[in-house]
């Protein structure tokens, strides 16, 4: 996706009639990326990533179209109008709904996680009739199968697989008066459980795991009770303890290759992090609570240089340059949402 080409421009009357002079074109970068445009109408950006705002003037009328420039990838998220797995280039090139998910009865599959070899990826199934949930894995031709007991109420986290693909980790709540949270691994075969973490609601509530390289660290979810937030923080699975980051922000996800954890802040804003909380800094200036304006799911992509989110403002995914946290809107479609770019 570093250059976006135009077929070209023309004016017509309003009888249809194309006029024989070609109207003049031009174009203004919107993002801190310098951009060409070329005769043939291609425009280029500086480093494969920008926006620009392409004008195009002749015979008394003027009009204009909008271009984003930004790296190749290809994404899976959750397409929320068609409640199906989506899987598709960033540009929206090929992009393929693998069909509802369906059981017994109609399920949800959200929160999409890839194995590190980019074969499947896991989901948290959900059954809105029945308020089950449970992890199923997905192939990217649309077999799935199950690898996690069903359980009820909704109490199963997103998955996350080990950087070896050897495990899947996870998190389920009991609803006792504390909702204790147990966090585990199990093997992408359904097998080999083991528990790993656990914790309340007094103390965190910590959820959904996201494993370290060597898996010695989770960067995990959680909750405040007294002042009603979201909790992003890292466990030590060998002393068993946590160090909580200093932001209001949740859904943790962590790069290797930046060496850095990317967190959705209450504010709308995205923020990131030294794996031990250091360094931590908001990235975008996008200010807006969820919902009304802000970026939410952030995800890697593999060379740790840029991220991929959901803009609610702009009822797009959005890929955010990570040096500076500049973002430019892309063409996959309006209402995927929990996007997870392929390794």
């Amino acid at each position: 996706m570093g250059t976006v080409s135009f077929t070209g421009a023309t004016t017509k009357d309003r009888f249809g009639n194309t006029h024989a002079q070609l109207p003049a074109m031009s174009a203004t970068s919107l993002v801190d990326s310098p951009v060409s445009l070329a005769a043939d109408g291609t425009v280029r950006a500086n480093g494969g990533f920008g926006r620009a705002r392409v004008l195009v003037e002749g015979a008394g009328s003027t009009d204009s179209a909008f271009v984003s420039v930004a790296p190749a990838g290809t994404i899976v998220g959750y397409e929320s109008a068609r409640i199906s797995p989506l899987i598709g280039r960033i540009n929206g090139v090929g992009a393929r709904v693998l069909g509802r998910f369906v059981l017994e009865v109609h399920a949800d599959a959200t929160y999409p996680s890839w194995a590190p070899d980019g074969s499947n990826f896991v989901v948290r199934a959900i059954w809105p009739t029945s308020q089950e949930g449970a992890l199923y894995l997905i192939d990217t031709l649309g077999n799935y199968r199950q690898i996690s007991e069903r359980l009820y109420l909704y109490p199963v986290s997103q998955g996350h697989f080990s950087a070896d693909g050897q495990w899947i980790y996870y998190a389920h709540v009991s609803f006792d008066n504390a909702q204790t949270r147990y966090i585990f691994r199990i093997r992408p075969d359904g097998t080999g459980r083991e528990l790993l973490f656990s914790s309340t609601r007094f103390d965190g509530a910590w959820n959904a795991p996201v494993p370290s390289p060597d898996g010695r660290y989770l960067f995990v979810d959680g909750y405040d009770e007294n002042s009603r937030k979201p909790l992003s923080g890292r466990v030590d699975v060998l002393s068993n303890s946590v160090r909580r980051y200093d932001v209001a922000a949740g859904k943790p996800a962590y790069s290797a290759a930046a060496n850095l954890v990317a967190m959705e802040g209450s504010d709308g804003r995205i923020y990131v992090a030294r794996p031990d909380g250091s360094e931590l800094r908001p990235l975008t200036c996008s200010v807006g609570s969820f919902g009304t304006g802000g970026l939410s799911s952030p995800s890697w992509s593999p060379d740790g240089n840029w991220i991929v989110a959901r803009s609610e403002a702009l009822k797009r995914l959005v890929v955010i340059r990570a040096s500076d946290g500049a973002y430019v809107p892309v063409g996959l479609g309006a209402n995927v949402l929990t996007p997870a770019w392929k390794p």
